[in-house]
């Protein structure tokens, strides 16, 4: 039998592929971009099909399995993942399957519910002669059902008629409804208001950035932008001109949202205007992303919505992508590939032709520089529509107040203009960007701290199920009523989260509906949905929440803003710490104010006088940008300069140590010649993680590109040791 050889990318952290033998016959099947299963050390792996390989097809091991009938990737796609893997230092298999969602890869289909039917003509029959003392939601149930001859399934029955598990299961005993398990696919829109919406005139700024963006589209000049517009501007009009231009054009777009929880409020909006909406975010089931997915290859529909991964939707004509708020670290993959969706974006852009628009009120100092030096056009949109006015802010300096409120949360100032924006019937927004209740327990009489056993951090507490959690690991522990170091029962909790802050509000204004969003509250499928109808809908009268909600959400209703402890994000031990509460703190309030009423914001802090903070509070993202650009010029960080994070972790503390040190050996010699330093190893700021202990050293050089040569020329030295995993990190924003 005749064979043929293949070049396979296995999802290892190698950066090269591998070739396997095959009949000659599926030559056909076995086209780029296929998916096959392969034999690899000792184990089954799924690669992705590079193409040919010249190698002796009888000296290779056998493709046991083709597993796609067409390509799930295509030349561009491909590319792309080579591109990935060199800038990022992963293997070329690691950067092709994380553009697959698991439910593609799975071939899930549509989720098991169960469905309510009525049974006829029992149901017709009871309605017909429903005694008048019965149950009025039962009677309202077996309508609703007989009026649906296909069924509802039961936890939309329970939603929507506001009922418990009880009227159902007492029909069912009646012998009036069954329960069906069933396939169903579920309408991923069915909260939202979707109703359809004109383009409204765009004002002169507005015109401006559009017409720029346009000449791009229209005439097929691919070219890369940065609007740089306050919040409230009225960025997303722009996009939604540029989406339009590029539909006309029988193009597709991507757009980005640095948060699940914005996902709902931007599908509303695209879907009001086109139609068409596809959302691609972790939130989902696998059945119901492999289903967008799918959608989206097959061209069914043309606009693509969601967090970082959607930077990968499979559209096949891809004429837009669009970043929003992309100066938020969100848009940094945390695993391998540890890819940055902004430059991802403008690689997918530059192999499909396709125009990039970066937006932000606060752009990153790396996406600033880009403009400053002519690789981003710069769109500038300094005003808010309808020329309203940006937010007054006022600084409460701390260190002068008495607070009030359980925990000492609130400044008097701060609980007064509360008090006073509740009895105008407006609403107001309360910001921290800590979990939990306390954020650490101490015992007094010894000075013991409980940090969680598996990682060097201390553990939160959650007044709600009283027990402690570690945000790393997860780890869950009941709370002690004793110090497990010295017996003693002088516990004390310390720090403050948004759960002691929505106590606290809740205490000290006993009539107003307080609503929680974090990462906590919005476990749930459909949180962000249900949470974004009921703050539209004037249903919730204070709001708070972590950084999840200053990342562009629009409630024009929101007319006071708290930022409860601006300090928490300055003392991270981070060169980009101020970069973050500018950003922070300038996305937070400019979420008030975007109604017909003007908006007021207070920051409570003990460093009133920081640059940051003193620059925000004018909305002077120049001025900061030029303080802190100074700063990042003499230390020769980002945009001046290039980083790169080398992390060791394992079990044996010395032996993370000794392998540590030999790579930074290897590095060094080779570092002169090349313009890199190489500062450490040191230990990690959590030197011990998920049972790992964790040492880091990073390298810095002038040029991004020379790094990636660097690293690229240093793959193997990156490669894991028995005991020991190496990680890689190039242009971290995160150095913990």
């Amino acid at each position: 039998m005749t064979r043929i050889a293949v070049d396979v990318a296995v999802p290892i952290p190698l950066h090269r592929s591998f070739s396997y033998s095959a009949p000659a016959e599926d030559a056909e099947r076995l086209r780029p971009g296929v998916r096959v299963r392969v034999p690899f050390a000792g184990r089954r792996l799924v690669g992705f099909v590079l193409g040919p390989s010249d190698l002796d097809p009888s000296t290779l091991k056998d493709v046991e399995g083709i597993l796609d009938a067409a390509p799930l990737l295509g030349a561009r796609e491909l590319e792309l993942g080579r591109r990935i893997a060199r800038r990022w230092v992963c293997g070329i298999g690691e950067a092709l399957a994380a553009m697959i969602p698991a439910g593609v890869k799975k071939g899930a289909g549509g989720r098991a519910v169960v469905v309510v039917h009525a049974v006829r003509p029992a149901a017709d029959e009871a309605l017909a002669d429903w005694p008048a003392r019965a149950s009025v939601k039962q009677r309202e149930l077996l309508r609703a059902l007989v009026e649906e001859p296909e069924g509802v399934p039961r936890q939309v029955l329970e939603r929507s008629h506001r009922v418990s598990a009880s009227p159902l299961e007492t029909l069912r005993r009646k012998g009036l409804v069954r329960f069906d398990r069933e396939r169903r696919e579920e309408d991923l829109f069915g909260a939202l208001e979707i109703r359809p919406t004109k383009a409204p005139p765009l004002n002169p700024d507005q015109a401006r950035a559009a017409q720029a963006i346009g000449a791009s589209i229209d005439e097929d000049r691919p070219g890369n932008f940065l609007l740089f517009g306050v919040t409230g501007s009225g960025k997303t009009e722009v996009y939604l001109d540029a989406i339009g231009r590029t539909l006309a054009r029988g193009r597709g777009a991507v757009v980005m949202v640095p948060e699940i929880s914005l996902t709902p409020q931007t599908v509303e909006r695209f879907e009001s205007r086109f139609g068409g909406v596809a959302v691609l975010h972790s939130h989902l089931t696998d059945a119901d992303r492999a289903r967008q997915w799918h959608e989206l290859a097959s061209g069914a529909r043309r606009i693509a919505i969601g967090p970082r991964s959607a930077v990968f939707a499979p559209i096949p004509d891809l004429g837009l992508v669009i970043l929003d708020e992309e100066h938020e670290t969100s848009f940094k993959q945390q695993n391998a590939p540890r890819y940055h969706a902004r430059d991802v974006a403008l690689m997918r852009g530059e192999l499909s032709g396709a125009t990039v628009v970066l937006g932000s009120a606060t752009p990153s100092l790396e996406t600033w520089e880009l403009a400053r030096r002519g690789r981003l056009q710069l769109l500038r949109m300094p005003e808010r529509i309808g020329g309203g006015d940006l937010p007054a802010v006022t600084r409460i300096d701390m260190r002068s107040q008495r607070p009030t409120g359980p925990g000492g949360l609130f400044s008097p100032l701060l609980s007064s203009m509360i008090r006073r924006n509740l009895d105008r019937g407006e609403q107001a927004l309360l910001f921290l960007n800590r979990r939990g209740f306390r954020t650490s327990i101490r015992c007094r009489s010894c000075g013991y701290t409980k940090v969680c056993r598996d990682c060097d951090v201390a553990m939160t507490w959650y007044r709600s199920r009283d027990h402690l959690l570690c945000h790393h690991c997860g780890r869950s522990e009941r709370t002690p009523d004793r110090c497990p170091e010295c017996g003693h029962g002088d516990i004390h909790f310390s720090g403050i989260g948004t759960e002691l802050v929505e106590h606290a509000t809740r205490t000290l204004f006993p009539d107003a509906r307080v609503a929680r969003i974090d990462s906590e509250t919005m476990r749930a499928r459909g949180a962000h949905e249900r949470l974004f109808a009921a703050v539209k809908a004037r249903e919730i009268d204070i709001l708070v929440g972590t950084q999840m909600i200053a990342k562009g959400l629009d409630f024009p209703g929101i007319t006071l803003i708290g930022v409860v402890a601006a300090d928490t994000s300055l003392c991270i031990p981070d060169f980009r710490a101020a970069e973050r509460t500018f950003q922070l703190m300038t996305q937070v309030a400019g979420r008030a104010g975007r109604g017909e009423h003007a908006g007021r914001v207070f920051v409570q802090t003990y460093s009133p006088d920081h640059y940051a903070l003193e620059t925000a509070a004018r909305h002077d993202y120049e001025a900061y940008a030029a303080i802190e650009l100074d700063h990042r010029r003499g230390a020769a960080y980002p945009p001046f300069g290039a980083l790169a994070r080398v992390v060791a972790q394992g079990p044996d503390e010395g032996k993370t140590d000794e392998t540590l040190a030999e790579i930074a050996r290897a590095l060094r010699a080779d570092g002169p010649a090349a313009g890199v330093s190489v500062l450490g190893p040191a230990p990690a700021p959590i030197a011990y993680l998920k049972r790992l202990h964790r040492r880091h050293l990073v390298l810095r050089t002038e040029s991004e590109d020379a790094l990636v040569d660097f690293l690229a020329a240093h793959h193997d030295t990156f490669r894991n040791r028995r005991g020991v995993q190496i990680l890689v990190d190039c242009d971290p924003v995160a150095m913990l």
